[in-house]
């Protein structure tokens, strides 16, 4: 067996996809005898527990895993009362054999586990009282356990000249076991062996009647079954297969009646592959059940007629009485397989365009997508672009290696895949000084002479691999749904990205931890630790520590090259288990309603249970935006009101609790609250700050039009609030006396204190931004630069004090408009100040959950070359609050129209300056109407 021995399988967090649904084949399915939990255990290294009735997933059950093969599971049972699950598969860590493991199903505590087997455990099923658990494996061998001790074998049988893919006990407590030699075998309650027959070539999986009259076998490569008698095995019958082509049925049911036998497996029709189904215990003639779009992995038979199946397309599903297809959940991953020939990148890497396969609407679908590094762009239905570079092989002396026996290079044998591995992708250098070769579980670099350079594991296939042009990457589609980019120099993992097939949500991610995602997309990751030993894997979802690992600018560092800043993150924080070593944090449960209608006023009451590292802070979200917290929880934990002001209209109220130090979040609780009273006509509040002279001389560049800018808004949101506002409330601070700090800081201050929740509150600041520690930074006209400690958060406007200032003002209809440019002329200027200040203001817009419109734009550009008196983005604004964000027919204009007319008309602008601006918008926060057209 392949034994794990890379570096790669040191004890490190691995940053895992989780989307709800397995991300991998489906090996196994088991159900509980009373059909109210499925489990499924699959090759992403994870088994889930699943409400049979709802769908609903119950608990993810992981195991200790590696990059490679070592986690895909291979085999999943449930306990008759549902209580226990086990697990098998590649369990053992590296070098190591593999042990079966038991879960308590309810709370995912892991039980036990049995002694280490050379052999992967393939089958497990237990026995009609629970009290005996049956595995076979690989290697031919059978084992009974004692589910009270599964160190105990009650029975040991080497029964099978070759593995075993099959075995189950009738209601009696006998056993039969299919074996790959050739043989079915039966054991009596004891264990003994009563006698074996041939049946031909590779029977698979073996299912004893309700009644144990009988026994169906399925075969892996035949395009039949067999039934057999549950006595002596004796040949009853062997099914009409005239429908069955091509293909084999390796799994097999009977209908809880007995009266009616099913087979699946690698048939398909029409791209479908369908389950067989006949009835009068197998006499009857075959019917064709379409189920589902990959090999059939499972089939257990449901009340009622229905049949539950599992599948290779990493679903599973059920079928109706009727043979119809019960509702399911769509597959989340992108099919990769067989996109290697539409899998191209730029000559930097940056750009990669890729083909996914799903099935949607009963048919598949294959389309076109682009995904841009450096803009964190995803393109979809897209045509190819051209001057991005597909894989070739062109001239290499490769053969073979497509296929299982291994790989010929000029005319000689390269033994490098492990055993069990498959070569699934190549592709050569331009230059020809070698290839890469993307297999089962690892990626590989060889030289031109076809010697090995580097090998990396792999948590999924390699199905396609490009290298780009510059020789710094590797890019590979892995099986996962994921895209990663290596190091083409010696195989380390820079880079990840994870597209949701249904709704495109993505999450960027690094070896790290660090990440990047689209609204939502920071549900799609999340990290996984080595357990202790007889200990179930721990998983922290991201959410709970976005605060530190949500970092775009790192993201950004790594693709420019720059692996300092990465360690010096990773020295200031701590990885991720160095940063939860640090404890766990509390847990939230909700006192008050989950539901409740309120006037106005809505009291949240929590209990806060501290772990063993405190009570820190309490976060309070309203609709995703946050708001202070007036109360705090008691450093020993305790029960926590506070009355929140809502406005008008259906709300989401959450809270969280953070670990003394700060920076672990606890589960979120929510409330959702419906305010149902007449909402008053609301006050437009507006502070504007355009600042175009600076103290410093190296920020006097740039923002000429800063002043004008700020003025003119005012003055357009004044023009557009006549009927549509109780009042319109201005501060506009353009002046050197008005633009300090201090002077910034009082109005914000200000401004909190007159704002109602149901009032408009509009922020605008022009000027100079910066982002030299990754965080936001409106520069003041009082500011001086002398050195790095300037931007300690005391000399600027800081992402932090913005933060705080949109925390107090509360939830509602609040915009924050940024319109900045970077000083090149200060000591940060080597790297690109735009660049920087769009990471750091995506940072913002993911810790307010707010509207914020913003342009970041280098010196000299977006506030310098003007446009109408103006600076590009802040012209564009005002066109777009002219009318032009909206059809000639439309007076009201909302947050949305203007955001998207922008976002059109800035390009346009800056096209014909000689560069390109791409405005930025968040995802968050609420749309309202802001202003009407003005003639």
């Amino acid at each position: 067996m392949f034994a794990l021995t890379d570096a790669v399988c040191a004890q490190v967090p691995i940053p895992l996809v989780e989307t709800g649904q397995h991300t991998g084949v489906i090996n196994s399915i088991a159900v509980d005898r009373a059909e109210r939990w499925l489990v499924t255990a699959s090759e992403d290294k994870t088994a889930r527990v699943w409400d049979l009735n709802s769908g609903r997933l119950e608990r993810v059950l992981r195991l200790p895993i590696r990059r490679g093969l070592a986690g895909m599971l291979s085999a999943v049972a449930i306990s008759p009362d549902g209580s226990l699950v086990a697990l098998g598969g590649a369990t053992g860590s590296a070098g190591a054999a593999h042990p079966i493991y038991l879960f308590e199903r309810h709370s995912g505590r892991l039980l036990g586990r049995s002694g280490p087997y050379l052999d992967l455990a393939i089958q497990l099923v237990f026995s009609p009282d629970g009290r005996r658990l049956a595995a076979t494996f690989g290697g031919g061998s059978m084992r009974i356990l004692d589910t009270g001790n599964l160190w105990h074998e009650l029975t040991i049988s080497a029964a099978c000249r070759a593995g075993s893919h099959g075995a189950d006990f009738a209601s009696d407590g006998r056993l039969v076991m299919g074996c790959l030699d050739g043989t079915v075998r039966l054991f009596d309650t004891q264990g003994e062996l009563l006698g074996e027959r041939k049946v031909g070539d590779r029977p698979s999986k073996v299912r004893f009647s309700p009644n144990g009259q009988h026994i169906a076998v399925g075969f892996e490569r035949a395009p039949f079954v067999q039934v057999l008698s549950g006595r002596d095995l004796t040949l009853l019958a062997k099914p009409d297969h005239r429908l069955v082509t091509t293909g084999g049925l390796s799994q097999v049911a009977w209908s809880h009646d007995g009266e009616r036998l099913y087979a699946a497996g690698t048939f398909q029709r029409d791209s479908v592959y369908p389950v067989v189904s006949w009835s009068q215990q197998g006499a009857g003639a075959p019917v064709l059940l379409d189920a589902t779009t990959d090999t059939l992995s499972g089939l257990v038979p449901l009340a009622s007629g229905r049949l539950a199946f599992g599948s290779y397309s990493s679903v599973w599903g059920i079928l109706d009485a009727q043979g119809r297809r019960e509702p399911q959940a769509l597959q989340p991953v992108l099919d990769f397989r067989d996109s290697a020939d539409r899998f191209s990148v730029s000559g930097d890497g940056r750009r990669v365009e890729f083909s996914g396969t799903r099935w949607h609407g009963d048919q598949w679908s294959r389309s076109l997508a682009r995904f841009d590094l450096a803009t964190r762009t995803l393109e979809t239905e897209v045509e190819p672009e051209p001057g991005l570079r597909l894989p070739g092989s062109d001239g290499l002396p490769v053969a073979g290696w497509e296929y299982k026996e291994g790989t010929l290079f000029d005319g000689n044998r390269v033994p490098v895949l492990a055993f069990g591995e498959r070569p699934h992708a190549l592709d050569q250098a331009d230059d020809r000084s070698g290839f890469v070769l993307g297999a089962s579980w690892s990626l590989r670099r060889f030289d031109a002479d076809g010697r090995e350079v580097w090998h990396t594991f792999l948590l999924s296939s390699a199905l396609a691999v490009n290298l780009s042009t510059n020789g710094r990457f590797v890019v590979a589609a892995l099986g996962d749904g994921t895209l990663r980019w290596y190091d083409a120099a010696n195989g380390a993992e820079r880079l990840a990205l994870f597209i949701h097939a249904e709704d495109k949500r993505w999450v960027l991610f690094t070896p790290e931890g660090f990440y990047e995602a689209s609204a939502g997309g920071d549900a799609l990751i999340g990290y996984w630790f080595e357990p202790e030993r007889d200990r179930e894997g721990q998983y922290v979802d991201s959410a709970q520590l976005s605060g530190i690992y949500f970092r775009p600018d790192l993201i950004s560092r790594r693709l420019a090259g720059d692996e300092a800043a990465i360690a010096e993150a990773v020295a200031a924080i701590g990885d991720v288990r160095q940063v939860l070593a640090g404890g766990l944090p509390p847990t939230v449960t909700l006192l008050s309603p989950a539901e409740a209608d309120s006037s106005g006023e809505y009291e949240l009451k929590l209990r806060v249970d501290p772990a063993n590292a405190g009570v820190g802070e309490l976060k309070l979200f309203i609709d995703g935006a946050e708001v202070r917290a007036r109360t705090v929880a008691p450093p020993g934990g305790g029960v926590v009101t506070q009355r929140l002001s809502l406005g008008p209209g259906a709300h989401v109220v959450a809270a969280r609790a953070m670990r003394a130090d700060g920076k672990v979040a606890s589960n979120e609780v929510q409330a959702r609250v419906t305010v149902q009273v007449a909402a008053p006509r609301p006050v437009l509040r507006v502070l504007a700050v355009g600042i175009s002279k600076y103290d410093d001389a190296s920020f006097r560049n740039g923002v000429k039009f800063a002043t004008a800018d700020a003025t003119k808004l005012v003055e357009r949101l004044r023009a557009g609030a006549q009927g549509l506002y109780r009042d319109v409330d201005t501060r506009v601070l353009v002046k050197r006396a008005d633009t300090s700090l201090a002077r910034i800081q009082a109005e914000l201050d200000a401004l909190v204190q007159r704002s109602r929740p149901e009032d408009v509150v509009v922020i605008f600041l022009a000027g100079h931004g910066k982002a030299p520690d990754g965080k936001y930074h409106f520069i003041p006209a009082d500011f001086v630069y002398d050195g790095d400690q300037a931007f300690n958060g005391q000399r600027t406007l800081s992402q932090d004090r913005l933060e705080l200032a949109l925390k107090n003002l509360g939830a509602g209809k609040r915009l924050l408009i940024l319109d900045t440019c970077d000083s090149g002329t200060a000591a940060q200027a080597s790297r690109d100040g735009s660049s920087e200040q769009k990471d750091a203001i995506v940072r913002l817009m993911r810790a307010t959950g707010r509207y914020i419109l913003a342009a970041a734009s280098p010196q000299g550009k977006a506030l310098e070359d003007g446009f109408n008196g103006h600076g590009v983005y802040t012209a564009a604004l005002l066109e777009g609050m002219a009318g032009r964000a909206v059809s000639p027919q439309s007076a009201m204009i909302d947050v949305d129209a203007l955001a998207n007319y922008v976002a059109d008309r800035v390009p346009e602008l800056t096209r014909a300056k000689g560069y390109e601006q791409r405005p930025m918008k968040t995802s968050f926060g609420q749309n309202f109407p802001i202003t009407q057209r003005v003639p």
